[in-house]
């Protein structure tokens, strides 16, 4: 049960609104945009000074972070995260790179939340032929 309550506290935290995720072509392609991400998170964090949405920001930092580790271990992710940091200032397509990012984030929120019930029930019982 505390786990249920545990995973859903984490869902909700991460919940944003949502909208279609973009595809990813390729590893590198899934790379890139798992890092567009993280810069979006990492930047929302810090701009704001509501507690909410900063610890929600922050979940989703630690979601991509997780995600480009995973897809790239030994990645500059500092030098990964100033060449997408400079390649978001201006773009026109960001609020729609943000949205899709918000979108995944609150999808796997959602998962996690499933997550927490199914481990919560009774397992199904097993039939004997």
């Amino acid at each position: 049960m505390r786990l249920t309550y545990l995973l859903a506290a984490c869902a909700a935290l991460i919940a944003l609104p949502s909208a279609q995720a973009v595809p990813a072509d390729s590893p590198t392609t899934a790379v890139g945009h798992d890092t567009e991400c993280l810069v979006l998170f990492l930047v929302a964090a810090g701009d704001t000074k509501e507690p909410k949405v900063q610890q929600a920001a922050i979940a989703g930092s630690w979601y991509f972070l997780g995600k480009v580790d995973g897809r790239a271990p030994g990645l500059d992710v500092v030098s990964a995260l100033r060449s997408k940091e400079t390649e978001l200032r201006g773009n026109p397509r960001a609020g729609q790179i943000g949205t899709a990012c918000d979108a995944e984030l609150a999808r796997r929120g959602a998962d996690l939340l499933d997550i927490g019930k199914q481990v919560d029930s009774p397992p199904p019982a097993s039939s004997s032929s």
